[in-house]
């Protein structure tokens, strides 16, 4: 999501030098070398300043090739037996759970496990199988058509995205900028919220 759009903050601030670093891990902002990092947590993280973004919302989604291909989706139960990417992803047992009940395991199939949800969307998009993904992050491929939600329902993850920074870099100017283009960038990119990602 944010590597669609950085480029029109390079654009809005050329004297400012931006390289995005992701990581699984934590950054440490003792070494001095970052600035800023978005963290995926339930809460704002502890000794940091704290600046909300988005919650994640997930829902499963799928090529309309893939989707012509197969029965009719009317109802969760159809999804079950379909072909799943990363089927053993916590976020299909969460939405299961969240449609049906507890009453089927999201596991019991096998399929391919992508460690990315880049990789997964990009599989779901050439029409590979239904994949559970963030519709804020695939917004382009969703305007595009390359990518449709076959049921209007959606979890929210228990974690949400925020902007962390420590205390002493509130001040600074490049930080500042950073964080107003990107709060706005935000609120632009939700749009009418649909997902309820604010």
């Amino acid at each position: 999501w944010l590597a669609g759009r950085l480029g029109g903050f390079q654009l809005a601030r050329p004297g400012l030098a931006v390289r995005l670093e992701v990581a699984d891990t934590i950054s440490d902002f003792a070494s001095g070398e970052l600035d800023v990092a978005i963290r995926g947590t339930a809460a704002a993280w502890p000794g940091l300043v704290a600046h909300f973004l988005m919650r994640m919302p997930f829902t499963p989604l799928a090529s309309p090739a893939f989707l012509a291909a197969r029965p009719p989706i009317g109802c969760p139960e159809d999804l079950v037996r379909m072909p799943r990417l990363s089927p053993d992803d916590d976020w299909w047992q969460l939405w299961f759970d969240s449609a049906m009940g507890a009453a089927v395991d999201a596991r019991s199939q096998p399929g391919i496990r992508f460690e990315s949800q880049v990789l997964m969307g990009n599989a779901a998009i050439a029409g590979h199988g239904l994949a559970v993904l963030s519709p804020p992050m695939w917004q382009a491929a969703l305007a595009a058509g390359q990518l449709v939600q076959p049921l209007p329902h959606y979890v929210h993850y228990r974690n949400s995205f925020w902007l962390v920074y420590p205390e002493s870099k509130r001040g600074l100017a490049k930080v500042r900028a950073f964080r107003d283009w990107l709060l706005a960038e935000v609120k632009e990119a939700v749009g009418d919220d649909h997902y309820g990602v604010l």
